[in-house]
């Protein structure tokens, strides 16, 4: 006789792509104006300095016994890009705020990537714990409608995250 078990054997991965753009400021302009006309990140007609996009996949095995099934294991896998702005020296030597500006606007978009993260290990600790349903359609069914909840709450998470820290203002991620 199989037991069928709610914990499934689990597995997540990360992959972490940090990518910049250059940034040099002409004589005439501040540290903000140089930033905004070299990022190359838009978003709904608003410019940004730092961007940090994510994507979740999961997968799963089944396995049916005793008229049910049950997931027997999991892999979640966490793609994340992080793209940040690189001042020439000249650039940084100019603007003495530009280094902690920086510091800020990293820390921020790696607040995005831990959101990510999170959500990533409540997806594949969810689904492993799933417990046993009539038939392996019906678990795949209910595992993937999961996934998708979780990703959702996420989406919201990070909505809250950015408009709580003004975009990463209120972590030092600001420029007058």
């Amino acid at each position: 006789m199989t037991v069928l078990s709610p914990v499934a054997a689990a597995q997540l991965s990360e992959d972490v792509d940090r990518r910049t753009y250059t940034v040099t400021a002409t004589a005439d302009e501040s540290l903000k104006q140089a930033l905004n006309r070299a990022t190359p990140i838009q978003d709904h007609g608003s410019l940004y300095h730092g961007y940090t996009r994510w994507f979740i996949r999961w997968r799963f095995n089944t396995t049916a016994a005793n008229g049910g099934c049950v997931i027997r294991n999991v892999t979640t896998h966490l793609d994340v890009t992080i793209t940040l702005p690189t001042p020439s020296r000249e650039t940084l030597a100019r603007f003495r705020e530009a280094s902690v500006y920086l510091q800020a606007l990293d820390a921020h978009e790696e607040g995005h990537r831990r959101i990510a993260r999170q959500a990533a290990e409540a997806i594949d600790a969810g689904i492993g714990a799933l417990p046993p349903q009539g038939d392996c359609a019906g678990v795949a069914r209910a595992a993937n409608a999961l996934g998708h909840a979780l990703l959702e709450q996420a989406r919201e998470t990070e909505r809250q995250y950015d408009a709580n820290t003004s975009h990463g203002c209120t972590q030092g991620a600001c420029l007058p």
